[in-house]
């Protein structure tokens, strides 16, 4: 079963942009509970699928939900502003950016976190005191980006996933694609660790052998960069065979 967010594809509600996280969450939990009533789904049965911001709701959406086991692919874990900078900091290195450059972008990002997450200030607000911050980070006005309204990912930031995580008893399989240039494997295999830390249930960590964030087959991060917004490409079937391997096992 494929849950699409408000406002997306076959989902009611929205417009997409300007729903709020919140509202994302209970409209994936809304689904969630009414895919556990189809007759042909089994109690217990149900795998729980996050990608990206995905695996940020996963354990908030198995609380109190009777699941066979979570997958976490290409997500973060940890603090949002590291991961913003650290995808920042990526990008521009595989874009040719001079190290030194690179370092001032981060410097002046760093600001407008502060601003956006810290002040709370609207990023209109930031663009229109400082027109240059449009074409160097913002170029997807008037959303921050993927799509996404600020106040969005100002709900993101204040996640706290890792209390979220200690309470999942399901089995999870954390998966990195080696070309995603979006996520950090560091993150993935951190996460994974901690849920095993916990000791309520067990994480496995895999990577997925030239696979990138979407799931498409990449020699490498650069041709997964050059590509991304680009629609077609080859879909790694390992990404199925890993997954389904990983259930039949048990969730080991």
């Amino acid at each position: 079963v494929r849950l699409d967010k408000p406002g997306r594809g076959d989902s009611e509600g929205g417009p997409c942009p300007e729903v709020s996280f919140a509202r994302e969450l209970e409209a994936f939990a809304a689904g969630l509970d009414e895919t556990a009533k189809v007759a042909e789904v089994s109690p217990g049965m149900v795998i729980l699928f996050g990608h990206g911001l995905g695996g940020m709701m996963a354990p908030y959406l198995a609380a109190d939900r009777e699941l066979a086991g979570i997958v976490a692919v290409g997500t973060t874990y940890g603090d949002w502003r590291e991961f913003e900078l650290k995808n920042l900091e990526r990008r521009n290195t595989l874009s040719g950016m001079a190290p030194v450059e690179n370092s001032k972008q981060q410097a002046v990002y760093r600001e407008c976190q502060e601003n956006l997450y810290g002040k709370g200030r609207k990023l209109e607000d930031l663009v229109r005191n400082n027109p240059n911050l449009e074409a160097q980070f913002f170029t997807d006005l008037p959303y921050l980006y993927a799509g996404k309204v600020d106040s969005y990912f100002r709900e993101v930031e204040a996640l706290d996933t890792d209390v979220a995580w200690a309470q999942v008893t399901a089995p999870v399989l954390v998966l990195w694609g080696e070309t995603d240039f979006v996520s950090d494997p560091q993150e993935h295999q951190a996460l994974a660790d901690a849920i095993n830390t916990h000791q309520r249930t067990v994480a496995t960590y895999k990577t997925i052998p030239r696979t990138d964030h979407w799931f498409k087959r990449a020699s490498d991060m650069q041709t997964s960069l050059s590509s991304s917004g680009i629609l077609g490409g080859v879909v790694q079937p390992e990404v199925v065979s890993v997954v389904t391997a990983w259930f039949v096992r048990g969730g080991q």
